[in-house]
């Protein structure tokens, strides 16, 4: 289980401290003159972490705050989960081919790849594409970043020969 302390290292944010009260700041959302977002996170008894947003924005309605406050917690939440994860979970096709955003097939270190960090995640995508001949393989994240390392280094070394 990662820390409080280790996640605000990882999401890059400035941790604050006041007697049990602990939260990571993010500069997540936007700020201008009109308008400004607070973003932070904490950990509630159970060891989960929350993420909180406030935009304050006299101009907008409450609808339109509501929605951009979900999409900037959407947004950390997904961070989270990238960070946590465990595993990988790599949309594939009928022929075993990894796919990319549109499910055409492609590259491990494509940057258009189509991969989850939960299982849930990558079957509801196969299910919401509505294809029988999508499904996915698991593979460790540290596997995962090292064999996308080992060839972007191969193919950079190609490059650098040419």
């Amino acid at each position: 289980m990662i820390t409080l302390e280790q996640l605000a290292e990882e999401l890059k944010g400035n941790i604050w401290i006041k007697g049990n009260l602990k939260r990571i700041y993010l500069d997540r959302g936007w700020n201008t003159k009109k308008m400004s977002t607070k973003t932070f996170v904490w950990q509630d008894e159970n060891g989960n972490f929350k993420v909180s947003c406030r935009i304050d924005c006299p101009s907008q309605g409450c609808q339109w705050i509501k929605s951009q406050e979900d999409k900037v917690k959407e947004s950390v939440y997904e961070h989270i989960e990238e960070i946590l994860a465990e595993k990988v979970f790599i949309i594939v096709n009928e022929k075993g081919e990894y796919c990319d955003d549109i499910l055409k097939p492609c590259g491990l270190n494509d940057l258009c790849l189509k991969f989850f960090y939960s299982e849930e995640k990558a079957t509801e995508f196969i299910e919401r594409e509505f294809s029988k001949d999508l499904s996915f393989v698991e593979m460790s994240k540290k596997d995962f970043n090292a064999e996308i390392e080992r060839l972007d280094n191969l193919i950079e070394s190609v490059s650098d020969e040419n």
